[in-house]
């Protein structure tokens, strides 16, 4: 692999988007609400492929988030509400 090539992520967790509570809680709720409609619809493939997304979302956003991961100077327990993950919360 080229040394100036960048690894290709889905969805980049350190991106400043992500950082809010509420974002990662309305990306997942989508990717799962999305996944609902079409297992309602009678479309049980792309329902599996949009509830494997959400529960990758989740991992990625809620298990695996990281908030020292954006450079600040903050503790654990200098956190803000909005910082929270659930490693914080199980601790």
């Amino acid at each position: 692999m080229d040394k100036g090539a960048q690894k290709l992520a889905l969805l980049d967790i350190k991106h400043p988007f992500f950082r809010p509570l509420w974002r990662r809680v309305v990306v997942t709720l989508i990717c799962f609400v999305w996944a609902g409609v079409e297992f309602a619809v009678g479309s049980p493939m792309f329902g599996i492929l949009s509830g494997a997304l959400g529960a990758w979302c989740f991992y990625q956003l809620f298990w695996r988030f990281d908030p020292a991961a954006f450079g600040d100077e903050k503790t654990t327990s200098g956190l803000e509400r909005d910082e929270i993950s659930l490693k914080h919360i199980l601790r």
